[in-house]
């Protein structure tokens, strides 16, 4: 009965250290509410999703999205969320190991999202003013820290966020210009 207990022991903190810290705790997955003044905008995801504000969206944590806001008689706003490490990540190297870091990595669960909340306040259009904030089709990096910068200004992104944002979205702009 004593060896039945110990190889259970063994069995269950083996398994335990097969599985990443980051998925245990907070998934592959990340919600982020989407808010807008006035409510009721529609919400465009980069990956085909559309929502209506007041909203929560579950999106993946391992990639970049973009977000387009819009409201007849508003100028649309554009919005970057950018999978930046977690902390979780050198948590879970320390006390789980490379297999579970690596399980993290691999599900996106070492990942967060930025920003996790968006409230935008849409400006109403001028009379015979075109709606010119709609981005069609994939977002430049540049345009991505354009965006960023006006999100700082606007208070929708924390400082922390956006210092995250920032380094992840400078990174693949050197990425882009050595590939140039």
């Amino acid at each position: 009965m004593r060896c039945l207990s110990w190889a259970s022991v063994v069995l269950i903190g083996s398994s335990i250290s097969l599985v990443g810290c980051g998925t245990i705790i907070h998934g592959s997955s990340q919600t982020v509410m989407v808010s807008s003044q006035p409510p009721g905008a529609t919400i465009s995801v980069d990956n085909g999703m559309v929502l209506t504000t007041p909203s929560s969206v579950k999106l993946e944590r391992k990639r970049d999205y973009v977000l387009t806001i819009s409201k007849p008689g508003y100028m649309s706003q554009t919005v970057p969320i950018n999978s930046v490490l977690s902390g979780w990540l050198a948590g879970n190297i320390i006390f789980g190991g490379l297999i579970g870091g690596g399980v993290d990595l691999a599900s996106g669960a070492a990942y967060t999202l930025t920003p996790a909340q968006i409230s935008i306040t849409l400006q109403p259009l001028a009379a015979g003013q075109q709606d010119t904030g709609i981005v069609q089709g994939a977002m430049t990096t540049q345009q991505k820290l354009d965006a960023l910068e006006s999100l700082r200004a606007q208070g929708v992104v924390t400082e922390k966020e956006y210092e995250a944002s920032k380094a992840k979205l400078n990174e693949d702009l050197k990425r882009e210009i050595r590939g140039s």
